[in-house]
């Protein structure tokens, strides 16, 4: 099955998890967290919410959508690492070509193009948000990387 890639649109669902920020103000404090773990910047643990907890959760789905993995921690088993964790292992000890799905690889993307988008993505998911980009610089990067590859 072939995908155009240029029909396909992607939509978001469901902003019933979501936290609006004030105003002037650079993050919230919440009483109660929810939604999937895998997913959660570090920070959110603590009951702080910033416009940077969404940057982490992007560059995690844009590592899933790399490896084909999913990064709910329901789904793994006690010895499976979280997937920034995989992805991390895999790029300082492995290889890149070893975690990409094999739907990505058969695109026929290069091992440049490649390493780019995981350094973009792991940019997303510092630990830190102060070292995430904003979502904008993202979107610029991710635009450069798919003018480039034309």
């Amino acid at each position: 099955m072939v995908i155009d890639t240029n029909s396909v649109v992607a939509k978001l669902a469901d902003f019933s998890l979501s936290v609006t920020i004030p105003e002037g103000k650079s993050h919230v404090e919440v009483d109660k967290i929810t939604g999937i773990t895998g997913y959660m910047a570090p920070e959110i643990f603590e009951h702080r919410f910033n416009e940077k907890a969404d940057v982490y959760s992007f560059g995690i789905v844009l590592l899933e959508l790399v490896t084909g993995r999913k990064s709910d921690p329901l789904e793994l088993s006690v010895e499976e690492a979280t997937l920034k964790e995989f992805v991390l292992d895999h790029v300082e000890n492995i290889g890149l070509t070893e975690i990409v799905d094999k739907i990505v690889s058969n695109e026929g993307i290069n091992h440049e193009e490649l390493t780019s988008f995981i350094k973009i993505a792991l940019h997303c998911t510092k630990e830190n948000p102060e070292e995430r980009p904003m979502i904008t610089d993202v979107a610029k990067q991710l635009r450069q990387l798919d003018n480039a590859s034309e």
